[in-house]
């Protein structure tokens, strides 16, 4: 911002003459108006009120032009604090436009900024999918036994097991992941994120939101003869023991 320094004077005429009597000088703030600098920012959102800030010259008011709209918008008032802040309300999708300034009379306006691009992305991914898994497992007198679920998923979505990340997103769109089955009844909810955690969950796929898988310790059968390698009668019999309550 500049100063400039007018003079209005004032006189009289006497015999065709200009008298000066005397001049009044005023001072006037020279505003200057140039293109707004703004601060970088993530190019993908999942928040369609976003902030973006920078700097400016000193009462320059800030305006926005979105290539979808006809007219700007002033997003950020002029005043004497060179920072500048404003909120933008971008749509599902990419959003493009260019920034410049003004001054407070909105006569004098800067050079626009290059074109700029946010993409406003609030869409879960699908929903997963499950294949076939057994509702219970032999832990074979063990404490506890792993086992593998497997399915397919979004190409841009994660795995997540009871709240714990059990697969990145990978770009692919089949999946598998190894749970931990202790004795008893075990529960697991099945979810998904993309990398702006934008979710899929219980409430969107309920097909998925309690699978219950029970962890068991049987015996393992024996046989009371040893059973031969090789045979040449086509109906051997074969005998044992088993647990109570198994086939």
């Amino acid at each position: 911002m500049g100063q400039s320094q007018y003079f209005k004077c004032f006189g009289v005429v006497f015999f065709s003459a200009l008298v000066v009597l005397g001049c009044d000088s005023t001072t006037k703030e020279v505003v200057v108006v140039t293109t707004p600098i703004v601060e970088s920012f993530d190019s993908r959102t999942n928040e369609p009120k976003f902030s973006i800030r920078g700097t400016r010259s000193a009462n320059n008011s800030i305006w926005i032009q979105y290539k979808t709209q006809k007219s700007a918008t002033k997003i950020a008032p002029a005043g004497m604090r060179t920072n500048w802040e404003a909120q933008l309300q971008l749509q599902e999708g990419i959003n493009q436009f260019i920034l410049f300034a003004s001054d407070e009379t909105e006569k004098e306006f800067s050079p626009s900024t290059k074109d700029f691009e946010i993409v406003l992305d609030t869409l879960a991914p699908t929903c997963p999918t499950l294949n076939p898994y057994s509702n219970s497992l032999n832990l074979l007198g063990e404490n506890s036994a792993t086992m593998i679920l497997s399915g397919t998923k979004a190409f841009d979505g994660n795995i997540i097991i009871n709240s714990s990340v059990a697969l990145q997103q990978d770009g692919a769109t089949q999946w598998q992941a190894e749970i931990v089955i202790q004795a008893g009844q075990n529960l697991f909810e099945i979810s998904s994120q993309d990398d702006l955690t934008n979710e899929t969950n219980a409430n969107d796929c309920p097909e998925l939101a309690t699978l219950s898988i029970s962890g068991v310790n049987i015996d393992a059968p024996t046989f009371a003869l040893d059973i031969p390698t090789s045979t040449n009668d086509p109906a051997l019999s074969i005998a044992g023991t088993k647990a109570a309550g198994t086939r």
